[in-house]
Parts: C-alpha cells; structure tokens; sequence
C-alpha cells in the first residue's frame, strides 16, 4: 500500500468566513447540531489542549457538558494533570486544537501511567490474534462461550505501598493495541472499538435511526442510561452481565450491561441523570422519563 497515494480533496469544501456566523458560540453549536445529526456515537467526546507552566503542549480527552454563552463546561477530574495544567496557564493560543473525534472508531485511553496487565484475556477463547500490516499482531476480543469469562485490562500504578488498579472492560471486536506488561501514559490510546456506523459512510447510514426517532420507536441498539446522578461502582458479572452500581446521594440504583457490550464509565466515576453507561443508541422514552419533556424535544429537535 502506498501512503503517499491516499488522499482526500478538500477544494470543493473549504472552509469561507463569509459561511460563518459572527458569534463563535452559535457557530459552534451549528457545528454541533450537524454531527449530532449524523448519529455519531458520543458528538461531545472532545480533546481539550492547552499548554503547562513550561510552555509544553498537552491534550486530554474530555466530555463536553455544557455550552454557555461566554465558553465551554467540561468533565474532568480536579486532581488529573489537564486540570493543574489549566489552572497553571489558563490560555491557549490561537490555532490551537480544542476538540476532534474519529466518526469511525471509539477509543478506551489510560486514565493514569503505569503497566498493563491483561486479565481473562485466554488466546483461542476470549480472543485471536490478527495480522494487520507490516505483519505485526493485534489482539481482537472475541466472543466466548464461557460467560464467566470478563476479558479486560488493568493499568497498574504504585503509589508509595499502595497499588492502585484502573480497569476498562473490552467489548466484542475490540482491537488491544498496548502490549501485557507494557508501561503507558495516561491518556494514550489502549483500544480501538469500530462503530457501526463506519460500515456505511455515506448518508444512507443514519436512515434507520432517523425512521426509529419519527416513529417514537425503542432503538434497536439502546443503551443503558443512569436514572440519577451518582458515583459508579463496579458489581459483579454473572454470565457475562455486568452489574454498574450508581450510588447517589439518598438512594442506589443497579443496572445490568448486557455480554459484549461497551461499558462507557469506569469506577468511581460521576454520572448524571440521562448519562449513557453502555454503547448505543438513547431512546426518548428514557430521555422523557429522566429529564422531563423538555428534554425529550430538544433531543428529537
């Protein structure tokens, strides 16, 4: 294959201030309303880059939460390095990038340094090993027909006496890209997850979905959304179920990730009414039923 082949032209569809809105926020959210359109899974994962107090580049994936009229509400951890970053130089520079996203692929990064280790990762039964090229191998996660198996990676960090463990679940045709025992950054890529959506990349690809939301139908592929506003914790998986605990402040609500799916928060994490705990589609019955009418028209607008 030659890379020097492959390329996209962009003549037709450059980018002209005279289509652009004076108000960067507006913009923004026409932007936004667009790839929200398409059925993009999760439009408001965003890469947020700044600069540190020697002036060195760094970019964290976060989730966008809030659009107000004078900038942006993200989530992140207070104690992570993009948040002492931000508060040691809160400037960026023009041209920086602020947010990206591949339409095609999901990505699990490490949250924290430190060593992988791969757990119920049994070759020939939870997963293959495929070529790719160059002739080097990946690890794909399969199905297994043992359900009590829960193929899975955990990043390791000492931390003085204590070892402190990050563990992120793989979903079915997963791509592990990190090697067991290999040492990892917070914020590098573990694994790759193809969508579904990337099988058919023109507009017919959103048809279905477009069908399901003017019918009112239930999604064909729901996801699992948090009722309230909590703290996850992990449960235990029975044949291949996986029990996601979110504990709020008066009560503590129990939810049951179907096998193979991609459980998209990690222990100990904050979660908020309508939040989605596993891949696919929200269904606005749910949106109806968590955050109110309102809610359920935005969304369907």
């Amino acid at each position: 294959m030659d890379l020097r082949q492959i390329r996209e032209e962009y003549e037709n569809r450059g980018l002209s201030e005279d289509h652009l809105v004076s108000n960067p926020i507006d913009q923004f959210k026409i932007w936004y309303s667009e790839i929200e359109e398409v059925g993009y899974s999760e439009p408001n994962a965003m890469v947020l880059s700044n600069v540190d107090k020697n002036a060195s580049p760094s970019g964290r994936n976060v989730l966008l939460k809030e659009v107000r009229k004078d900038g942006f509400v993200f989530l992140t951890n207070y104690e992570s390095r993009k948040d002492t970053d931000i508060k040691n130089n809160e400037k960026v520079s023009e041209g920086d990038v602020l947010f990206s996203w591949d339409p095609y692929t999901d990505v699990i990064l490490a949250r924290s340094d430190g060593k992988v280790v791969f757990k119920d990762m049994i070759k020939g039964e939870t997963f293959v090993e495929e070529a790719v090229e160059g002739g080097k191998k990946m690890v794909l996660i399969t199905e297994s027909k043992n359900r009590n198996l829960s193929p899975h990676l955990e990043i390791q960090t000492k931390k003085g006496k204590n070892m402190e463990v990050v563990t992120s679940i793989l979903p079915v045709k997963a791509t592990v890209i990190v090697k067991e025992g290999s040492t990892v950054k917070a914020g590098q890529i573990l694994v790759k997850i193809p969508k579904d959506a990337g099988k058919t990349r023109d507009i017919t690809g959103g048809l279905p979905r477009i069908a399901e939301l003017f019918e009112a139908r239930n999604p064909a592929n729901p996801a699992v959304i948090s009722e309230t506003d909590g703290i996850v914790k992990y449960g235990k998986t029975k044949r291949g179920v996986k029990e996601i605990h979110v504990i709020g402040k008066s009560e503590e609500k129990i939810y049951k990730i179907p096998y193979g799916k991609h459980v998209l928060v990690q222990d100990k994490d904050r979660v908020f009414a309508g939040d989605r705990l596993c891949e696919g589609s929200v269904s606005p019955q749910d949106i109806l039923k968590i955050r109110g009418s309102y809610r359920a028209q935005e969304y369907l607008v």
